[in-house]
Parts: structure tokens; C-alpha cells; sequence
């Protein structure tokens, strides 16, 4: 098997304990969290990769290469993955996953399949399916499509036929990961703010990285984003956050955003209790950040709309005005 020394984080680098030259389950999953490593560098260092032949694949008779690929904005599109050699699509479609070139979408290689696993949870439960290393190693996405497991919820993992794969369990259980909350909750932010991330990925992932680091605003917003419309559960989130950032003024404009929409079925009901609630977060808003022109805009909005308080209204629309300077066509 693979010798292996840990860099500061979940990843793993491999030093070859011996030239590879039949690769199990194992070795392939391994040579997979490297290319998740090298990926999480700068492009230029992408682009710089030397790929090597790794062994033959001895599911499908197949070598194994790393290689690197790029498309029409190299290098800052350019991934490096494992590669079988001299496979053309048709093959590939029988025995691997198509690799295509970024941009272009052109055939580039075909990339060996997820190595099947059952994942063990703290909790009892077991899940199978098969693990994909992309571009992050925070997560494990169970093939059955049913959503993503956390590594730090993770008890054993073991291959299809049983085999526990302790390379793999070294990564998962390392004492080299960081033990410093905000670290870590970068790497949740990171991941899930991914573009290969889907939205139910994105919203566990946010919210662990929030859970970590519950000053962290900038996952709040991106938590909102994923959401794609108020929500209910944003507004423990950002109440919390104000407490923690009163200086924050973007999170009392979201705080009363989701205080008056969440879970509104008739877009023209409101809560007249919610309304003040929200008007005054918004003052509080403006207050910390006099210059905040879309805090303003609501404050006027919600004053004219929900209130009926127009002095108020008019007084923070002619203060939008004097901030944006918007464009006559506007009115």
C-alpha cells in the first residue's frame, strides 16, 4: 500500500512505499484525495503539475495516469484528475466516467469509476454508495443522490467487499486536521460555496461552517443565497449574528428582511408586530452604516407599504436618492 505523511490538513501526500504496479480500491481512492489536493492549489501550481503513471487498475486492466486538463481560460479552469491511458469515449462509457474539457466540453479522458463503500456514522447508521473526490475532501457524496455526509460524523469506512480502508481512515481521523474552529469553518465555507456544489450541499455545509464560526458573516449571506428566498430558519441564524457583530450592518438588513417575508403565503398579508420589528432593525442598520443606501430603500418601503408612516418613508427615499443618484428613467 501507499506510505503516507500528513501536510496540515485532511488531505494526504503519497510517497510511494513501492512502485505501484497492481492498484486496489484503496490506491485508487487515495491517488483520488491527491488530485482533491492538488486541485485546492493556485491554478498556476494546477497547471505546473507533473502527473505520473500510477499502476494498473486491476477492476478493468487498466493504467492509471494523473493527468492534467484545461479548456478555453487556462489556467484558472484547469483540474488534474486520474486518467485511464488510451481509452476513447466508447470504452470509457463501459468502464470508467468521461472526463471533458472545461469550456470546450471535449472528450479529455476517462476517469475510473467511484470506488463503491459502505460509511459507518457515529450514530449506528450505515449508508452505501460510493465515494467522489472532486475539488473538496470535506464531504462524501453517497451515490444514491440522497444528500452528502460530513467527515467529522464519520465511524468506519470500508470497501464494497468489507475491507476497511485504513489509508482512507487515516485522512478521515487525522490529529494533523486543525483543530481551530475558524479554520475549519473556512474549509466548510469553502466547500460550499463550490461551484460543483449543489444547493441541499451548500445549505449543511454553510450551516456547519456557521456552527463553527458563528461570527463568520460572510457564510450567513452565502447561507441566504443558497436558501434563494427568505426562510424561517435564517432568522435565529442572524439574530444570533447581530449579537455577535452589532456592527454588522448587512445582517440587520437580512434579519428584517426575513422577519416580514418568511413563510408569507399571501405576498400582500403582514404581520403589523413583524413590520415594527423589522422597521427598527433597519434604522439600526443605518445607524451603524449611515451611507447603507439598500437599508434605506427598505426603510422606505416598508414605512410607506406596511406602516403607513409616509414621513418616514419619505425621508429615507430622499436619502436613497442621494446615495445611488439613480438614473431618471427610474421614476
Amino acid at each position: 500500500m501507499w506510505a503516507v505523511f500528513l501536510c496540515g490538513s485532511l488531505f494526504l501526500c503519497p510517497v510511494h512505499a513501492r512502485n505501484l504496479q497492481d492498484l486496489d480500491e484503496e490506491d485508487i481512492l487515495m491517488a483520488e484525495l491527491e488530485m482533491a489536493r492538488v486541485n485546492k492549489s493556485s491554478p498556476s501550481e494546477r497547471a505546473g503539475y507533473k502527473g505520473r503513471e500510477l499502476g494498473t487498475d486491476r477492476r478493468v486492466d487498466k493504467r492509471v495516469e494523473e493527468a492534467y486538463v484545461c479548456g478555453d481560460v487556462c489556467p484558472d479552469n484547469g483540474s488534474v484528475y486520474l486518467r485511464y491511458k488510451g481509452v476513447d469515449k466508447e470504452e470509457c462509457a463501459k468502464i470508467g466516467r468521461s472526463v471533458h474539457t472545461p469550456g470546450w466540453g471535449g472528450y479529455a479522458g476517462c476517469r475510473p469509476k467511484p470506488v463503491p463503500i459502505d460509511i459507518h456514522l457515529k450514530s449506528g447508521a450505515k449508508k452505501a454508495g460510493a465515494v467522489v473526490v472532486d475539488k473538496t475532501d470535506l464531504v462524501l457524496k453517497i451515490d444514491d443522490g440522497k444528500g452528502v455526509v460530513l467527515l467529522k460524523d464519520i465511524a468506519v469506512v470500508e470497501s464494497g467487499s468489507g475491507r476497511k480502508l485504513a489509508g482512507f481512515q487515516a485522512a478521515l481521523h487525522s490529529p494533523a486536521a486543525s483543530t481551530d474552529p475558524v479554520v475549519e469553518a473556512r474549509r466548510y465555507f469553502d466547500a460550499g460555496v463550490s461551484k460543483d456544489c449543489s444547493r441541499e450541499e451548500a445549505i449543511v455545509l454553510l450551516r456547519e461552517a456557521i456552527a463553527l464560526d458563528p461570527g463568520s458573516a460572510q457564510a450567513y449571506y452565502k447561507l441566504s443565497e443558497r436558501y434563494g428566498r427568505r426562510v424561517p430558519e435564517e432568522i435565529p441564524l442572524y439574530e444570533g449574528l447581530v449579537r455577535l457583530r452589532p456592527q454588522e450592518a448587512k445582517a440587520y438588513l437580512v434579519l428584517a428582511q426575513s422577519t416580514v417575508e418568511a413563510d408569507r403565503d399571501d405576498p400582500g398579508s403582514f404581520d403589523k408586530e413583524k413590520a415594527v420589528k423589522a422597521v427598527r432593525l433597519l434604522e439600526k442598520a443605518v445607524q451603524v452604516k449611515p451611507d447603507f443606501a439598500d437599508a434605506h430603500w427598505l426603510l422606505a418601503k416598508y414605512s410607506a407599504n406596511l406602516l403607513n408612516d409616509y414621513p418616514r418613508a419619505v425621508r429615507h427615499y430622499e436619502r436613497w436618492i442621494e446615495l445611488t443618484k439613480p438614473h431618471p428613467i427610474a421614476f
